[in-house]
């Protein structure tokens, strides 16, 4: 009898230890607890450490308190490890008047460090002050599929849970960086390029570049440009709002797909273009527009498809100038740069370029 109920007794604490673990976690005293600063080669760098009352940042990753030793009256040693198994160190010495030697484990010496409230070169903002266009479902793929959406103005869902808000900063007016957290879980979320309906959005150190999703998400399906099988022309591209047709762009006023079969609806201002696309494959199709008989159109990947037949195409005579003009208007999906780029021409004969 005394057996059973040990054994019973074994089995409960089995199952409650993890709250228990989660209640009793160890915490940062508060004279650690902010923002660590040190000098740094250029501006830009990783200048500092954020340690709240159960984790501490080392360069753009959480890590939480294993175990902490005070070491005589002015030190500390915290033992850490992150979500991924990684673990480090963090050694505090001559704590005083918010300065201290700050040694990690990885670096080869200490640094000078001082404790700040606020991350450097960080506008300290709202979450609710934050860009109009970010609050939204966001994908990382051509599927439509979710990664992430910003909304109630202080909520993220992020890999499928529901995360708070804590604390965000706009760094050196081009960065927005959130601490978030999920019960006792958090992340540091850094978000850029926030335009031309594209973010890029880092989290332990690992980049998504994201697109908004789609309103009618039948586009995933032909999502991409398109050219004609038999001459390699570009003639339709079809993006998340907005298609291209006859090398301008289009709003889409209805996509209904019925099986492998869609009925199209383009409006540009009081034109309107119909067209019904047939996918024979994800990356082969057939579309008629109104009144005309059906082209085969193959996808486009990263570079043009070869020809599939003589290109008879005639060059134009230029008659030798060393100079032209010419307007190239498109689309680039996920642009990660907001900047004017250089567009290279190479002479087919000498191979260098014009």
């Amino acid at each position: 009898m005394k057996n059973t109920k040990l054994i019973f007794l074994f089995l409960a604490l089995l199952f409650v230890s993890p709250s228990l673990q989660a209640q009793s976690k160890v915490k940062v005293p508060e004279k650690l607890q902010g923002f660590w600063n040190w000098e740094v080669a250029k501006s830009g760098d990783w200048d500092g450490s954020t340690i709240g009352a159960d984790y501490v940042e080392y360069f753009y990753k959480i890590y939480y308190i294993d175990k902490i030793e005070e070491q005589g009256a002015d030190g500390y040693h915290l033992w850490l490890k992150n979500e991924a198994g990684e673990q480090i160190e963090l050694t505090f010495s001559g704590l005083g008047n918010k300065k201290a030697k700050l040694q990690f484990s990885k670096w080869n010496e200490p640094k000078d460090g001082k404790l700040l409230n606020y991350p450097t070169n960080t506008e300290k903002i709202l979450p609710g002050k934050l860009p109009k266009s970010l609050f939204q479902e966001w994908t990382n793929d051509n599927k439509g599929t979710l990664f992430c959406k910003f909304h109630d103005s202080n909520k993220l869902l992020y890999e499928n849970k529901e995360w708070d808000i804590l604390s965000t900063g706009f760094y050196m007016q081009k960065e927005y960086r959130m601490l978030v957290r999920n019960g006792n879980r958090y992340k540091l979320i850094y978000l850029n390029n926030l335009f031309n309906e594209t973010l890029r959005l880092v989290c332990n150190l690992k980049t998504a570049q994201l697109s908004p999703i789609a309103t009618n998400k039948n586009v995933y399906k032909i999502l991409g440009n398109w050219v004609e099988k038999n001459n390699n022309r570009w003639e339709l591209g079809f993006f998340e709002k907005f298609a291209i047709y006859k090398g301008d762009f289009w709003d889409y006023k209805s996509i209904v797909f019925k099986g492998e079969t869609a009925n199209i609806m383009l409006t540009k201002g009081t034109k309107v273009a119909k067209l019904t696309l047939v996918l024979k494959s994800d990356v082969l199709c057939e579309v008629a527009f109104a009144g005309r008989q059906p082209k085969t159109y193959l996808k486009c990947g990263k570079n043009m498809p070869a020809y599939t037949t003589v290109d008879t195409a005639s060059f134009k005579d230029t008659r030798f100038q060393k100079t032209d003009t010419v307007t190239i208007k498109g689309y680039i999906r996920n642009n990660p740069f907001n900047k004017p780029f250089s567009i290279l021409i190479i002479d087919p004969i000498t191979n260098k370029e014009v």
